[in-house]
């Protein structure tokens, strides 16, 4: 009884101490020298950071895994290439009717409907363990949604979904990063990002943004996230094409990507490209409400190269088409 109480005391009075004490600390953060002086320098020290650390991180797992098989080495279900394994219509609808979610049949039918050339393995893979969380405690929802700032998240190592909204825009895109998600050697892929805990994360602002990208080809929706991102993943699916973006995001082959974009320009800047749309991601998500003007400063500069680069991608392109 007395755990009851505390708990429904908890919930009335922490998120009003939290809506409280948020502005004064915003405050600080944007108009103190001390804020301001120690936002710029993690944004600059994470603005130059070593190219060498995504060069490490990138790897293509599907070309792995083939090469242990050339090789005789293990070939069980969980090395076998998505290429070679498929669920039969009997298995899909099992997995399916498992949820008894109407939003859930909803996106596997239509990307089954829409998308007859993926190979949909990992979405069937990650269905049968798939968890749901909606966070209907106030607190939790309050912590979620404000102060961590998701809407929505979708944790690879647990093939969990959490929701902080009730918003379809927001399930779709959790859904896209859980039908595009596995682990291999060490390293958490999914769509167009990778994560090894040792080296850090490569391509979350591609992925996020084509993430988006898709909720709103497949579904016409927008959740109003990442709008930088998009804008740049739009280009960039203008020039290599809706087709093979897709095949190789749903492969989660972030260095296929780079391969593609390097047909235009040099591999240097294929991984600029990539980690400038990281860096407009890390600002949005750690400094979201910062010190706006040296924000800026750092979100210009990244906007301005990244729009150089894709700017060189289309006129080589371009230059390459009127030779024939």
């Amino acid at each position: 009884m007395l755990a009851e109480w505390l708990d429904e005391i908890c919930k009335f009075i922490v998120p009003n101490i939290l809506t409280f004490i948020k502005p004064l600390i915003i405050t600080f953060l944007s108009t103190s020298a001390i804020g301001g002086i120690a936002e710029g320098y993690v944004l600059n020290k994470k603005y130059n950071h070593d190219l060498k650390t995504a060069k490490v991180i990138t790897s293509r797992p599907m070309v792995k895994i083939v090469k242990a098989l050339e090789n005789n080495e293990q070939s069980s279900y969980e090395n076998l290439p998505p290429e070679l394994i498929s669920f039969d219509e009997e298995t899909k609808k099992r997995i399916i009717e498992r949820h008894l979610s109407d939003i859930i049949k909803e996106f596997v039918t239509t990307l089954e409907e829409k998308s007859d050339k993926l190979n949909l393995f990992f979405m069937y893979d990650n269905l049968r363990s798939l968890k749901i969380i909606k966070a209907n405690d106030s607190f939790k929802n309050y912590v979620m949604k404000y102060l961590i700032g998701w809407n929505g998240v979708y944790f690879t190592g647990k093939n969990e979904i959490k929701l902080s909204v009730n918003s379809k825009a927001t399930f779709f895109h959790e859904l896209f990063h859980m039908a595009t998600s596995f682990k291999r050697y060490g390293i958490d892929y999914c769509g167009f990002s990778q994560f090894n805990k040792e080296v850090g994360t490569i391509g979350t602002g591609i992925n996020e943004g084509y993430t988006n990208l898709l909720v709103e080809h497949y579904f016409g929706l927008k959740n109003g996230t990442y709008e930088n991102e998009v804008k740049i993943v739009r280009q960039i699916e203008d020039i290599i094409g809706r087709d093979t973006m897709e095949r190789l995001y749903f492969k989660a082959d972030l260095q296929g990507l780079i391969d593609e974009i390097s047909k235009y320009i040099s591999l240097e800047n294929a991984f600029t490209l990539v980690q400038k749309t990281d860096y407009i991601t890390y600002i949005n998500n750690h400094h979201k409400w910062g010190f706006h003007p040296i924000k800026k400063i750092y979100l210009d500069k990244s906007i301005t190269a990244i729009t150089e680069i894709i700017t060189d991608i289309s006129n080589t392109k371009n230059q390459s088409k009127s030779k024939f």
